[in-house]
């Protein structure tokens, strides 16, 4: 359903913001850990839009840093076991020394 009283200078802006997010996705995904598929034009084109709250918002915000704090905490952990990985590897093909026979 359109929405008939849309501003055409809000559809506009929204267009641009929608663009420039979404030439930017990848970098997106990169910070957060998820791909986000900005369609806020076609959605406020399409009058699929509310409000929200403040707090609202808020939770969004604490949930995106909460989000890329857990994704470089991932990104850390994984780097640490693959370094474990890769001595345990390099120990395990060491030649054979008198000790070990």
């Amino acid at each position: 359903m359109a929405n008939e009283n849309a501003d055409p200078r809000i559809i506009s802006m929204l267009d641009q913001e929608t663009e420039s997010f979404n030439q930017t996705a990848d970098a997106f995904e990169a910070q957060y850990g998820f791909r986000h598929n900005c369609k806020c034009a076609q959605d406020y084109t399409d009058g699929n839009v509310g409000e929200v709250t403040e707090c609202f918002m808020g939770l969004v915000d604490d949930a995106l840093r909460a989000c890329e704090q857990m994704k470089t905490e991932l990104e850390t952990y994984r780097g640490l076991a693959a370094i474990a990985l890769n001595q345990r590897d390099a120990t395990e093909n060491l030649p054979e020394t008198t000790e070990d026979q």
